[in-house]
């Protein structure tokens, strides 16, 4: 069998054409084997693999050494966990993949939170009036004490006293406030230093 290879990567078969690279392991697919120069070789046999970073967060799998490349001990299950770090190529940790997990998990339910809202009140533009509104009637309300007003937030205070239980974002408030105020800071540097 011959192939025509790209390094040890087997681009295309042929029966006429490239490199002799003798026979084929059956049932395993191009993108699991490599040709070292004298045998097809399994990454799935493998638990040292040369990888090369491509682009940010794209590898490739050698099983020779790549100008570039690292060797990383690891198996061929698991390429997709593969993070560079420091310029390093390694294995994520299963902490890190946990983590990656439940962050993958939270941005789905926040999905459908947000998918759910805009069926039922609007897209954000319409949130944001309806927020808008609010915040005009508390205003308006602050410095007329008007009993219109005032009975509307009794009637409403039912309903929004517990969509956002303090022991449950008091400290994700805190740290958003924090963090508004150091980058405004920095914004209003930044701006009075413009040329």
């Amino acid at each position: 069998m011959k192939a025509i290879l790209y390094n040890d990567l087997i681009i295309n078969l042929s029966a006429t054409e490239g490199i002799e690279i003798g026979g084929l392991p059956k049932g395993i697919g191009l993108e699991r084997l490599r040709f070292d120069g004298q045998i097809v070789v399994d990454l799935a046999l493998l638990s040292n693999i040369w990888v090369l970073e491509k682009v940010p967060g794209f590898y490739e799998l050698h099983v020779i050494p790549i100008p570039g490349s690292q060797l990383v001990a690891m198996a061929y299950a698991d390429r997709t966990k593969l993070i560079t770090e420091g310029g390093a190529i390694r294995v994520k940790t299963p902490a890190e993949i946990e983590t990656e997990r439940l962050v993958k998990q939270c941005l789905l339910l926040k999905n459908r939170l947000r998918k759910r809202l805009e069926k039922k009140t609007g897209d954000n533009a319409d949130q944001l009036a309806d927020a808008y509104k609010l915040i005009f009637a508390l205003i308006v309300y602050a410095r007329t004490q008007n009993p219109a007003l005032g009975q509307f937030f009794d009637d409403l205070i039912v309903d929004i006293k517990d969509i956002y239980p303090l022991a449950r974002v008091k400290d994700a408030l805190i740290q958003a406030a924090k963090t508004l105020k150091t980058e405004m800071e920095q914004y209003y540097i930044d701006i009075d230093n413009v040329e």
